[in-house]
């Protein structure tokens, strides 16, 4: 089987990337909804006041549904790498992830889907095409830091699954 590796990015995907964190203060206001978020990948739910996430970049509230499309059980490893002076954070999925999320990106073409990290919006992509492949390249205009921390985070959730 022929392994094809995508880059999330902006030819693929337009995204905003807040910053990989653990909980913080921003997205203390949503907790009295009593959902928790697992890391993974969630649709906006724009027909809902439901629970969702505060945006730490720009203090929007975003309504997501409560069931991932894809969440760190479909996680197979997650490693990171440098390609011409970047970061890169290479996120491998299982064959059902790698089937869900394509499915999920068909689905919500031309929208956006919200990604998730311990409970922390961290980015929140715009599905440009239908992505395909169990390998996930998530590359940027993202400073060393936020990458390796990143990576720390989504190894600590794979780990801890």
């Amino acid at each position: 089987m022929t392994m094809r590796i995508l880059t999330v990015s902006v030819l693929l995907i337009s995204f905003s990337f807040f910053s990989c964190s653990t909980q913080d203060e921003s997205n203390a206001d949503f907790l009295h909804t009593g959902k928790t978020f697992r890391t993974g990948c969630y649709p906006f739910d724009q027909d809902s006041l439901g629970p969702g996430l505060i945006s730490p970049n720009n203090g929007i509230y975003y309504y997501l549904d409560t069931i991932a499309i894809i969440d760190v059980d479909d996680f197979k490893e997650v490693s990171v790498s440098r390609s011409t002076g970047e970061y890169l954070v290479n996120l491998v999925l299982t064959d059902d992830g790698s089937r869900k999320f394509t499915a999920a990106t068909e689905k919500h073409l031309g929208q956006s889907l919200g990604f998730v990290i311990e409970n922390t919006l961290v980015m929140t992509p715009k599905i440009n095409e239908i992505i395909t492949g169990n390998s996930i390249m998530i590359d940027g205009d993202f400073t060393e830091d936020e990458m390796l921390n990143c990576y720390r985070q989504l190894k600590n959730s794979l780990d801890n699954k």
